[in-house]
């Protein structure tokens, strides 16, 4: 007995000539020509071309004159069409089909044909996407981007072809719909189909709940004292409590009506319904994806930076100021932004002061390090929830492969992993970019009030977080444009969508309204970076005689004529942060190895791919939350695109943290297609569990032992080369501190371009600004020296009732350049007991000079400041 896979296959037998010259004579008909397979069409195609066209085109045009099943065609039968029926062959033996048959079999199967279509489409793409790399980092346009790009290119082209091959049908069925003359489309689904008026005829504000004007009058005093309680960028605790009843009271007047029991009631339902034995697979990768992507983070988070167990090793200013301000928040100021270091959103500010309350932490780098690794593996599950969000309602098992994939993806990134270990308040941009387009895609959907006023209360806090969240307003606007345009067909539709947008709005301005009311009072400290980054720093700024760099108050046609001067900076700026993801991204050593790309050669080569299956994805599901994520991805690359007055600073893996949930999505859907692909294309079990399960792992373990192996190698060198050795200094003091000196006796000599003494004193454990940093405060002074104000710095320490008093009876000891021959030269005349020694630092080329003189006493410290006011 045959069995039933069998008879679907080709069968050829010896007999095969004299069937073909048989059948040959008959031809075939129009139904049995649309059944061939796309190998027996090509066969077809190269014995009677001309016939074999005519015969598709009269199947493939709907508006061609009807023709029976029966009409016969001119054309010789392919040697792969079975010559006899599997009830004619029933009941007598098969024979052993050959690879080759098993090959045409393969091909043609649709299915089949498209996935080793799109599994050629990976291939050639991660090709193309190692040419581009290979060479780094030193690589030539000329000769790797010519080489490369052609091959990402095709991968897509190939992708293409898998789509119209694996989709031939539906292709076939849109296009006859689309040729359906106009009179023959149902009325019900014209626009301007009849609207049933509402039954409640009263005007709107009858209908308004009392409750509703209530909060809307609480809301309003709440607003009006958070505006004028948060004068002079303070935000008092009274204050911050007025904010958020402000925010609970408006969320609430908009909220819609909600029945809070069955809501209780059906989320218990959910609760105690969920049964994890029927989840295996999704919690058992959930859990090993998490496990990967904090393995990544927490790696050689801490550890001593001079033995290569800390990465990255030491501190910037970035971080000392970030400390410092935390610091000041800790011990009880309330800023609502922090001006300095070119002003910044202060939200990693309180975080930091809360989190280094916890046991075993600080203000200090490690503990800002683990704060932003947990911020990071936070991340991981909301971009699960976005793959699933997005892509579960129209196919659930389709939405948690790609929310699997793009949660993987991202876990062993290299591009996040650079942004989260830097440890700045970069890494809340993909958190809060992914929340806000989760609500944004069910609003886009559902159109329902809920969903706009909590991505208002995302996209609100959202501005608390890092400058390029500024950018999430235009990507709202966006979304509600696709929703007017093609979410919604009807004008009461439309009206409800701009409703809601105007809640939205609403929401998240009275979340704002703190941060706004410093906006207005301080608008060149607020947009001092986007203005220095369009315009230049010399247009916004002006260096004082005594060295002092304050702003300028630049009149709008110095402005204008900046940003026209650095326009034709931007489309080059544009072409460079497009190929940040395959030929080079960021190029400042903090940020990221200088000259790699963002992404790995298996995300890249799935990026340039998914860009098809994604455009073809959004046209077969007609859903204008798909069209939103290519358009958001490129709103998000703009914050690094417009610095085209420091274009060197482009591309920005910070600037354009905001794109990196929307680039990874993209890349997931195809990884997702693939699996799915094979699961449903192999046979037996086996084979299929095997080749998905190999597929994935070579996709993300392969990523994360390439990016693992770029951020603990490359990164890791070019961060301790350019780093400065403050963790050496800071064990010095603090050595020096704990023993026969004190932490007010201890002083770090200014040098230009050199060292920055807080970080020394935060490297040491001091919580708080270290002020022993001796510098010239009065450039007007006839001393030019800086070392001359040593004797200032002392007596100044000496009347201090803290713990930077000096003491007399301890030890003293000076930091200084090896390059500062001045300073040594004075320390030894003013301090002949005293000996000097050269530290060798591990970090080659940074070695500091150290000056330990024993203890003056009080009448010795007194006798020294007698013979320097002498000299003066």
């Amino acid at each position: 007995m045959v069995e039933q896979e069998h008879d679907a296959l080709p069968h050829a037998g010896p007999d095969l000539e004299t069937s073909e010259s048989v059948e040959a004579s008959q031809g075939l008909s129009l139904a049995e020509f649309e059944a061939l397979s796309l190998y027996d069409f090509l066969g077809q195609l190269y014995r009677a071309p001309r016939t074999a066209w005519a015969a598709f085109w009269a199947v493939a045009r709907p508006n061609a004159p009807l023709v029976t099943g029966q009409t016969r065609l001119e054309l010789p039968l392919s040697p792969t069409l079975p010559a006899t029926t599997s009830s004619d062959i029933e009941g007598e033996d098969v024979p052993s089909l050959s690879l080759q048959d098993r090959l045409r079999a393969f091909v043609g199967d649709k299915a089949a044909a498209s996935l080793a279509l799109q599994v050629s489409a990976f291939v050639v793409g991660w090709w193309g996407a190692a040419t581009l790399v290979m060479n780094a980092p030193e690589r030539s346009e000329a000769r790797d981007l010519a080489m490369g790009l052609p091959l990402l290119v095709l991968a897509l082209l190939l992708w293409l072809t898998s789509e119209v091959v694996g989709h031939a049908d539906a292709l076939r069925a849109w296009w006859g719909r689309r040729r359906t003359p106009p009179e023959l489309v149902p009325a019900s689904t014209a626009e301007d189909a009849e609207i049933t008026p509402s039954s409640d005829a009263s005007a709107w504000y009858m209908r308004v709940h009392p409750l509703r004007l209530f909060l809307a009058l609480g809301g309003s005093v709440a607003m009006a004292v958070t505006w004028l309680g948060t004068s002079g960028n303070q935000m008092p605790t009274p204050i911050f409590y007025a904010w958020l009843v402000s925010v609970a009271c408006w969320s609430l007047a908009f909220a819609p009506r909600v029945n809070v029991r069955a809501w209780a009631a059906g989320w218990w339902a959910r609760l105690t319904g969920f049964q994890p034995s029927q989840h295996v697979f999704v919690l058992t990768a959930l859990v090993l994806i998490m496990a990967l992507g904090a393995s990544f983070r927490l790696t050689n988070l801490h550890g001593d930076p001079a033995q290569g167990t800390s990465i990255p090793q030491e501190m910037t200013s970035d971080h000392v100021e970030k400390l410092l301000d935390s610091q000041r928040v800790k011990e009880g100021s309330r800023n609502i932004f922090f001006a300095n270091n070119g002003g910044r959103e202060p939200f990693q500010m309180y975080a930091m002061a809360l989190f280094s309350m916890l046991p075993n932490q600080g203000i200090n780098h490690d503990s800002l390090k683990l704060l932003a690794v947990l911020e990071s593996l936070v991340t991981l599950p909301v971009l699960f929830w976005l793959g699933l969000e997005l892509f579960g309602r129209h196919d659930r098992r389709m939405g948690v492969l790609v929310g699997l994939a793009l949660m993987a993806l991202v876990a062993v990134s290299y591009w996040h992993v650079s942004i989260t270990r830097l440890a700045l308040r970069i890494v809340l941009t993909p958190l809060v970019t992914a929340l806000l387009t989760i609500y944004l895609v069910r609003a886009m959907r559902g159109n329902h009030r809920a969903d706009f006023i909590k991505a208002g209360l995302v996209l609100g806090f959202g501005l608390y977080t890092y400058q390029a969240a500024r950018m999430l307003p235009l990507v709202v606007i966006v979304a509600v444009l696709l929703m007017l345009v093609w979410g919604v067909r009807r004008w009461r539709e439309r009206a409800a969508v701009m409703v809601n947008f105007g809640v939205l709005i609403a929401v998240s301005f009275v979340v704002f309204l703190p941060l706004f009311h410093y906006s207005i009072e301080q608008p060149e400290q607020f947009w001092r970076r986007t203005a220095g980054r369009l315009l230049g720093d010399d247009v916004i700024e002006e260096r004082l005689p005594d060295g002092r760099v304050v702003m300028r108050n630049a009149t709008l046609e110095e402005r204008f004529a900046a940003f026209q001067k650095n326009l034709p900076v931007l489309l080059n700026n544009v072409r460079n942060v497009l190929l940040m993801f395959h030929w080079k991204g960021d190029v400042a050593w903090i940020n990221g190895a200088p000259n790699y790309p963002a992404m790995d050669v298996f995300s890249g080569a799935l990026l340039f791919i998914g860009l098809g299956a994604w455009g073809v994805w959004t046209v077969r599901q007609r859903d204008a939350s798909y069209a939103l994520f290519p358009l958001a991805a490129f709103i998000m690359l703009m914050p690094s695109a417009l610095s085209i007055a420091f274009p060197v600073e482009n591309p920005s893996h910070t600037r354009t943290s905001g794109a990196l949930p929307y680039v990874y999505a993209i890349a997931a859907l195809p990884l997702a297609l693939l699996v799915t692909g094979a699961w449903h294309t192999l046979k037996p079990r086996v084979l299929r569990v095997g080749v998905t399960a190999s597929l994935a792992g070579l996709v993300v373990l392969g990523g994360y032992a390439q990016n693992s192996a770029l951020y603990f190698g490359e990164f890791a060198r070019s961060y301790a080369i350019s780093s400065l050795p403050y963790s050496d200094a800071g064990r010095v003091l603090r050595g020096f501190a704990m023993s026969d000196g004190a932490w007010g006796n201890a002083y770090m000599i200014a040098y230009p371009y050199w060292w920055d003494h807080r970080a020394v004193g935060l490297a040491a454990g001091l919580e708080g600004f270290w002020i022993n940093g001796v510098y010239d405060r009065d450039p007007n002074d006839a001393l030019s020296d800086d070392v001359d104000y040593i004797s200032l710095f002392m007596s100044e320490a000496y009347q201090r009732t803290d713990r930077f008093r000096y003491l007399p009876d301890r030890d003293l000891l000076f930091f200084y350049n090896v390059n500062d021959a001045t300073t040594s030269s004075k320390l030894k005349a003013w301090f002949p007991n005293g000996r000097e020694l050269r530290y060798p630092s591990y970090q080659v080329g940074d070695d500091f000079m150290l000056y330990r003189v024993p203890a003056l006493g009080l009448q010795g410290f007194l006798d020294f400041l007698t013979s320097r006011q002498g000299a003066r």
